[in-house]
């Protein structure tokens, strides 16, 4: 196999059209259905609104700084987590409030899997209807560049880049307006793999995680830190607005665009 190895931080930009190509890949890629919530549909994601008004969030993110000596500290408090982080359950006894996804490698390959073993009200969000069993909400995503604070979930979400900042505009709609970011290290090693024609197959890598053996061997399409950390920026600058905050509690990583936080004195 031929492979390219970069740092995602040397990437000129290589994810800007991801935004543009999203509905024609996923479209192609998973044969999803482009729809809005149904009126039923809206009526049950109504029912979340201001339900955890003036509580503080923590929204977990699969970082190598992850504990979960950490995370069993916040089994009373709301908390999001996200993609595989099921794979821990054999370990901790730790179930979070809520489950996210939104990435369309992630839904294609691990979506029935997520629905099936994540024990939490799911969300999955995403430009299309995905053709998934079982229970979860679906809420429709929007590809906006630049990024724009969804204060309507049951309208769309702002994309974001990654799925933390669908986790924020959750958040915000169920009333809450102090969020804790944790485990988001914010740096990727990977490989890229030559002559990939694959909108979203385009690398190769699985030691960005704290999970062993993240994503199974699965090829996936890298981030675009620029695109999450003026996401991030735009989150906490609207929360300010409404007397809240966004904070990181992340143990070290790279994620410098908000007020970071001591996390064993925060606990």
């Amino acid at each position: 196999m031929n492979l390219n190895k970069k740092k995602i931080e040397f990437l000129p930009q290589m994810m800007k059209n991801r935004l543009y190509n999203f509905s024609r890949a996923l479209d192609e890629k998973i044969g999803v259905n482009k729809v809005s919530l149904n009126p039923a549909e809206k009526q049950e994601i109504s029912v979340l609104k201001n339900v955890n008004k003036g509580k503080v969030a923590y929204i977990i993110g699969n970082g190598p700084s992850v504990r979960l000596s950490d995370i069993e500290k916040l089994s009373q408090e709301i908390t999001f987590c996200a993609n595989r982080f099921y794979l821990t359950y054999d370990s901790t006894d730790f179930r979070p409030s809520y489950y996210l996804v939104s990435d369309p490698q992630m839904i294609e390959d691990f979506g029935a899997e997520i629905i099936k073993k994540s024990s939490s009200k799911n969300f999955i969000v995403s430009i299309f209807r995905p053709k998934l069993s079982g229970e979860y909400y679906w809420l429709p995503m929007t590809p906006t560049a630049p990024f724009m604070f969804s204060t309507d979930i049951s309208q769309n979400l702002s994309s974001g880049g990654a799925v933390i900042v669908a986790g924020i505009q959750i958040a915000y709609y169920m009333g809450i307006r102090k969020i804790v970011l944790y485990g988001i290290d914010h740096n990727f090693e990977f490989s890229l793999l030559k002559n990939n024609t694959s909108h979203y197959n385009q690398a190769v890598g699985d030691n960005n995680h704290f999970i062993p053996n993240y994503r199974s061997g699965t090829s996936w399409c890298p981030p675009d830190m620029g695109l999450i950390e003026n996401s991030i920026k735009n989150c906490d600058k609207f929360l300010r607005t409404k007397g809240g905050w966004l904070k990181n509690g992340t143990r070290g990583g790279k994620l410098e665009v908000c007020e970071r936080i001591d996390i064993d004195k925060f606990l």
